[in-house]
């Protein structure tokens, strides 16, 4: 190219020379590009392989026709007016259009590109008619001329045309940048030497060695540099992104430009007719219907697009109301749904009641089965409480296996708790899941507005206080907000936030009740006391509830059983060596380390094991009765012994009794206590103890408080023995410190 460029300027040799270097130049260049390209064919990977093979096809057709068209440029006389140069060029031409739009990425899958088509279209149109208007029209029109050359001359200005097409709807497309503007500036310059070069040759201007020999040259070495450079994996330069973006954006202008020129055209034709006015008449009819097609088409994409913009946001208010999984509506609409009903009650005569809803045993089926089984008992749950719904009321889901119900009925028709118990009864049936038949059941929190209306956020505030309630009950259960259940739920918030500060004010204590075995004290059991500075004394069966809710247990649990254990130590090393009884909640005993915190706590103050005694709950241990059994040996190879409070008041069973290494049973109170009028108490306590003795447990008999009872339980076989007949809780002091306790009687 560079040597064709030195030629043009200088001029050198003579006229047959001059044919010579321009053809072979020319020639050369093109051999050299296909030998480009055909290298970017080999070397390209899978997905760039097609696009290559097709460019390598289009530069071997050109390398072909241009050939043939050298050969009889140098060695004829005259070229003939068509042949298979011009064949050759008609395959280059459409596999270079074909190639382009592999290329760009661009097709005709929707209407957006139609309307890009037809854009394309009048844009390629009118500058069809420029070109007919200044030239085309005297070569269709030149008698002089056969009709096979008018036809070869003419079709290579409308291939031009149609490439000039798909350079515009390729520089639409989405793919390789870089590559698509290098393909489509080389296939533009080579439109524009065609286009020149049949202006030129309808006025008889035109022989090689003409300054539009360089375009075909640039046009060529553009093409073949193109289709070898490697595609950008990470995406095209922001400066080469952002050109294109603004010739886009320039190109969509086009369209309204060619319309204005085309009239511009018809304008100029009727004011000098000429050989070209029919021509540029009808064309403009064309561009006009055109046009007009073009209007329809944006017309309907935008009836379409207004039509997807619906159809997102009803997605979006749908999904902004509405729970993904079960479809029900979710806190949003329940709120609206909520505000609405309260404002339609008090006109209409309505009561309005909110039902929250906690699944119980839910997360053990996530644990068990996995979280897809889970969802499909959610489906199912929420399917069958949709089922008792009536017109107006609303079942909403609030999160995880948490439900709320709004009811909207007629005073003095049915009420919410008749309608928690059918909700009750309805989850309570078991649920198919796969392969798999589940339980449920439902704690229910109800509250209802009053007849003068209500405060949506205050309704569920009480429902949730219900729930609470029903859940704190054993679940499976449904609770009515009444206002005593707000003192109570306020006093237990008020416990709560000042047992956060118990420990650190030094406000526990630890009061120990005397155990018997005979007339002889063996031990004590430790009870837990709290005096607040602002509550003053808090009974044990207000503060260990909420203890064991808010977490606080675990470090109440280890200051009760280290001062337990420093007390014993203290006594042991004074010659009084006491067993202290030790009651451990379920979430302490729970703890991995929990066996480690109690060999701490014997290591800390140098406390024989023997003299340290865990009363743990039937409940506890039933729970997990493998991990229980294996935490209360692990503490039975320690030394220290264990014992079941409150045997026989919950779920007693043999079974379990076996499996346990424990050393004693403690009765529990109710049957001590009842002992006296009732036979049926006493055959329990009897069968207790032949069953304990069997087992070489021993038996505490707890809560003794009259002489009768003390002589009972001891006839009945109870080797120890504690209550308030023998002593009532007391300071360590008051129990060490010479005070006369009353030696156990059974006359």
């Amino acid at each position: 190219m560079v040597f064709q460029l030195a030629w043009l300027l200088l001029r050198w040799g003579s006229a047959n020379q001059a044919l010579w270097y321009a053809d072979l130049t020319y020639l050369l260049v093109i051999y050299l590009s296909t030998a480009l390209t055909a290298r970017a064919a080999q070397t390209a990977d899978r997905h760039r392989r097609g696009t290559a093979r097709l460019l390598l096809g289009a530069m071997l057709m050109l390398s072909a026709g241009e050939s043939v068209w050298v050969y009889f440029d140098l060695f004829t006389q005259r070229a003939p007016d068509a042949s298979m140069a011009d064949l050759c060029y008609y395959a280059f031409y459409l596999l270079l259009g074909w190639t382009l739009l592999r290329q760009s990425g661009a097709g005709v899958r929707s209407l957006s590109t139609v309307a890009t088509l037809l854009d394309s279209i009048l844009v390629v149109g009118v500058a069809g008619l420029v070109a007919w208007f200044s030239f085309l029209a005297n070569v269709a029109t030149d008698s002089t001329a056969s009709a096979l050359v008018r036809v070869v001359t003419l079709s290579y200005p409308a291939l031009d045309l149609g490439l000039l097409t798909v350079i515009l709807i390729a520089l639409r497309g989405t793919r390789t940048a870089g590559q698509t503007l290098l393909f489509a500036g080389g296939l533009g310059v080579y439109i524009l030497a065609d286009l020149s070069y049949a202006y030129l040759n309808s006025r008889g201007a035109y022989a090689s060695g003409n300054w539009i020999d360089v375009l075909w040259t640039l046009g060529t070495a553009a093409l073949a540099v193109a289709g070898s450079r490697p595609p950008q994996t990470s995406g095209a330069p922001a400066p080469l992104l952002n050109a294109l973006t603004r010739l886009r954006q320039r190109l969509a202008a086009l369209p309204y430009l060619a319309v204005l020129v085309s009239c511009i055209l018809l304008i100029l034709s009727m004011l000098r007719p000429s050989v070209a006015t029919p021509g540029v008449v009808w064309g403009t009819v064309v561009v006009f219907g055109l046009v007009m097609l073009r209007q329809a088409v944006a017309f309907h994409e935008n009836a379409q697009l207004n039509q997807q913009i619906e159809q997102s946001q009803a997605q979006l208010r749908h999904q902004a109301y509405h729970d993904a999984l079960t479809g029900l509506p979710n806190r949003a609409m329940f709120v609206e749904r909520l505000q609405l009903a309260l404002r339609r009650a008090v006109p209409e005569g309505l009561q309005v009641s909110v039902l929250c809803i906690d699944l119980d045993g839910f997360k053990l089926v996530n644990d068990s089965f996995g979280h897809a089984a889970g969802d499909a008992l959610l489906v199912q749950a929420s399917g069958r409480m949709a089922g008792l719904l009536q017109d107006g009321d609303t079942l909403a889901r609030i999160g995880g296996d948490e439900f709320i119900l709004i009811t909207v009925r007629p005073l003095g028709l049915e009420d919410a708790p008749a309608v928690a118990a059918h909700l009750n009864a309805l989850l309570s049936q078991p649920f198919q899941v796969g392969p798999h038949q589940l339980y449920l059941t439902a704690s229910i929190g109800i509250s209802t507005a009053g007849l003068s209306g209500g405060d949506p956020a205050e309704l569920q505030r009480q429902a949730d206080l219900a729930l609470y309630q029903a859940k704190s009950r054993g679940k499976n259960a449904y609770q009515v907000f009444t206002p005593e259940l707000a003192r109570s739920v306020h006093a237990r918030e008020h416990i709560s936030r000042e047992l956060h500060f118990a420990l650190e004010r030094e406000e526990f204590s630890l009061r120990y009740q005397p155990q018997f075995q005979g007339q002889q004290l063996i031990g004590v059991e430790a009870l837990l006391r709290w005096h607040s500075h602002v509550l003053g004394d808090v009974p044990p069966g207000e503060f260990i509830g909420v203890a064991e809710d808010t977490g606080l247990i675990f470090a109440v649990g280890e200051w009760v059983l280290d001062h337990a254990c420093r007390q014993a130590a203290a006594w042991h090393a004074a010659g009084q060596p006491l067993r202290v009884a030790v009651n451990i909640s379920p979430r302490q005993f729970a703890r991995q380390d929990f066996v480690t915190l109690v060999t701490a706590a014997l290591t800390r103050h140098a406390l024989p094991a023997r003299l340290l005694e865990l009363e743990l709950t039937e409940r506890l241990v039933v729970e997990d009765l493998q991990g229980a059994a294996a935490k209360i040996t692990q503490l039975r190879q320690l030394g220290v012994l264990v014992s079941l409070d409150d045997f026989g008041g919950g779920q007693s069973s043999l079974s379990y009794l076996m499996m346990l290494p424990v050393n004693a049973l403690k009765i529990d109170r109710n049957f001590v206590v009842n002992a006296e009028q009732n036979e049926a108490g006493q055959r329990v306590i009897q069968a207790i103890t032949t069953i304990a003795h069997a087992l070489n447990l021993h038996v505490v008999a707890e809560g003794v408080e009259t002489a009768a009872q003390l002589s009972l339980v001891s006839s009945l076989g109870c080797e120890v023995v504690q209550g308030y007949l023998l002593g009532a809780p007391m300071s360590a002091e008051a129990l060490t410190g010479g005070r006369t306790l009353p030696a156990p009687s059974t006359a």
